[in-house]
């Protein structure tokens, strides 16, 4: 990038509405993100609001929605942006920690995936210095290894801090350890 460019990085939903097995519909979920390296769907939450009819007469009705959202790894922060009205494009972003290493942007956050037990785990590369901000103070990580964030509770860990790049710390059949 030059001096002055908007980054314009983008997160895309691919559907098959057809059912064909290819995707047919591409969705911007969320656009002007810099080099996210790292990405995973959060679990899906719902909330009901409650809504006045046409006249003064009518009774109140009570709608449901769906939030769909995703984290995501982008430079030092993880960001947690949701889609609050269904329309398939992120109207909310926060910054849920800040403070990753971007000593190489390759070893930036990378490789998200949930745990058997729903804590986000995810890795860091070797020339990447963290100090992450937390309610609970700065945790550190000095070089590749493995976080693991407690949405609920806000809470991280670092895991490793060695000199080989990890992998997950789950397959896809929810077994631990973590392979260098």
């Amino acid at each position: 990038m030059i001096p002055g460019e908007v980054p314009n990085d983008k997160v895309l939903i691919l559907e098959d509405t057809d059912h064909t097995g290819r995707a047919d519909k591409v969705t911007v979920f969320a656009d002007h993100l810099m080099i996210p390296t790292g990405l995973e769907i959060a679990p899906e939450t719902s909330f009901e609001v409650e809504t006045k009819g046409g006249d003064e007469k009518s009774s109140p009705r009570k709608a449901k929605y769906f939030c769909s959202a995703c984290y995501v790894g982008e430079g030092t922060k993880l960001w947690l942006l949701t889609d609050t009205d269904g329309d398939g494009h992120a109207d909310k972003r926060e910054v849920v920690l800040r403070g990753f290493g971007t000593g190489d942007n390759h070893q930036n956050i990378n490789s998200f995936r949930w745990s058997p037990g729903g804590d986000l785990m995810f890795s860091q590369g070797l020339h990447a210095r963290a100090r992450i901000e937390t309610p609970y103070g700065i945790v550190p990580l000095d070089a590749a290894g493995f976080w693991r964030f407690r949405p609920l509770e806000q809470r991280i860990d670092a895991f490793y801090g060695g000199h080989a790049e990890p992998q997950n710390p789950w397959d896809s059949r929810g077994r631990t350890g973590a392979r260098c």
